[in-house]
């Protein structure tokens, strides 16, 4: 009994398969399920019911978990089975950390605490202790903040835009240079490190070394430690940004009316987001609502932007903002697979808003033409757009945040990525086969659900110099 049977025959599923065949693993077939895919095929291997495949009793198929949302629920029912974890059953490397039964299983029970005073005496020597902003959240707003490096760049002014955001004030700019004293940038006056060493004496400052780049902190944290300041708050930029990021966030939290924009990922959002921030509007971006759960009793109005995409261009778009983490350089099989998983693309619409806030999107109609629909349940509200509508919903946005002066403003644009020469060449040059379009497409409810058959024609058009009849 050599041949494995894949249990998810989505995006993991796929990968499984692909890297099975690439070792030579004899693959039965896929379980799943959804009853839908049932006795079609996936990658050549029909799909089969669990009830089919898992047997309580006598020789068992070997079985490879690849589900990302229910590894536990998959390996616990198998268990129940008479399957042993690691003999009838594994799980796929990619969902391994998602399988969390092996390690406490009741987390919220069990807080780990971090004490600032268990930190190695250093002997009166100043030091960077990153930690401590995060033990005593008042220092960035009771003391005089400097941040101590070389002229201002944009990670320095996304510094200043965090601790802005967050109540907290840069004083000013130390310059390790010797031509810009006595100068501003971003309004923010630029001292010497004479300058420094006076309000040293006169105040209580907290110094930020305004580096992302380990070498440089290093040489900059000895030019401070040369200074002999009497202040010990010495903290790095990287520690200044996490801050003030959960600082923020966690303050919305607590805020009674939320705004969240929450979808999947490369659908737009990060341009939204950007926009909504722009009219002087705070909002929370996210992607999975699983750790922020506990904090929803808190809301008493609960306002959901929302977006959809074509599947083709969203996973293709993936794929790229993704390169580092990718396995292999076999650009076909990672394509090809990921293209695939457009079928399940809009399954996170089941898996996220269906699961934490009981809101069925596919219940309520959608507007297809003008491309957005508003679904109101109890306290939530969900403004559901598509993205290659948006730029024609200004209006509707604005409405729904309470912002009439709301204006779109592109961010995350592809060309301005490090990998736009890599994603041209592939796109330029790739052959994509008609039968992929017809998995993502065709008799897909969920796309059907926010897309007409005239889109669909459209977005055929757009790929065809790509696709292999």
């Amino acid at each position: 009994m050599n041949e494995v049977y894949i249990w998810g025959a989505g995006h993991f599923g796929a990968l499984a398969a692909l890297d099975m065949e690439q070792k030579g693993r004899a693959i039965a077939g896929f379980i799943d399920s959804d009853k839908k895919l049932h006795r079609k095929r996936r990658l050549g291997y029909e799909v089969f019911a669990p009830a089919q495949i898992i047997k309580t009793s006598g020789a068992r198929h070997k079985i490879v978990i690849a589900a990302w949302f229910t590894v536990n629920e998959m390996a616990d029912e198998l268990k129940n089975n008479g399957y042993v974890y690691g003999k009838d059953f594994e799980i796929y490397k990619d969902v391994m950390a998602n399988y969390n039964k092996q390690t406490c299983k009741k987390p919220c029970e069990h807080t780990c605490t971090l004490d600032i005073n268990r930190i190695t005496d250093r002997d009166g020597k100043p030091a960077i202790n990153d930690l401590e902003i995060f033990i005593n959240k008042n220092i960035l707003f009771d003391n005089e903040i400097i941040l101590f490096g070389h002229i201002m760049g944009p990670t320095q002014i996304l510094l200043c835009d965090r601790l802005k955001a967050i109540g907290a004030h840069v004083s000013y700019f130390c310059e390790n240079g010797n031509n810009s004293y006595n100068k501003q940038v971003s309004d923010i006056e630029i001292i010497s490190p004479g300058k420094l060493k006076e309000l040293d004496k006169q105040k209580n400052i907290v110094v930020i070394i305004a580096s992302s780049n380990a070498v440089v902190i290093d040489k900059l944290f000895n030019k401070i430690t040369n200074l002999n300041l009497k202040t010990c708050k010495i903290y790095t930029e990287i520690a200044a940004i996490v801050f003030g990021n959960m600082y923020y966030f966690e303050s919305e939290l607590k805020a009674p009316n939320w705004l969240l924009v929450y979808q999947m990922g490369k659908v737009g959002s990060k341009t939204l987001c950007k926009s909504i921030e722009e009219v002087g509007i705070k909002c929370i971006h996210v992607h999975q609502f699983k750790p922020l759960k506990s904090c929803i009793p808190n809301a008493n109005q609960i306002k959901i932007i929302t977006l959809v995409r074509e599947p083709v261009s969203r996973n293709l778009s993936e794929i790229f903002q993704n390169l580092i983490s990718l396995r292999g350089i076999n650009f076909e099989n990672i394509i090809s697979s990921r293209l695939i998983e457009g079928r399940q693309f809009f399954d996170w619409f089941d898996h996220e808003l269906k699961e934490y806030f009981g809101i069925d999107i596919y219940a309520y109609p959608f507007d297809k033409e003008k491309g957005y629909s508003i679904i109101k349940e109890g306290c939530v509200e969900v403004l559901v757009l598509k993205l290659e509508k948006v730029n024609f919903l200004e209006q509707v946005i604005g409405e729904f945040i309470g912002a009439p002066q709301f204006k779109l403003i592109n961010d995350n644009e592809g060309d301005k990525k490090d990998y736009k020469y890599l994603y041209k060449n592939i796109k330029d040059t790739i052959t994509i086969p008609r039968e992929i379009f017809d998995i993502v497409y065709n008799n897909n409810p969920k796309f059907n659900h926010f897309y007409s058959e005239v889109e669909k024609a459209e977005f055929l058009k757009k790929w065809e110099k790509n696709i292999a009849y």
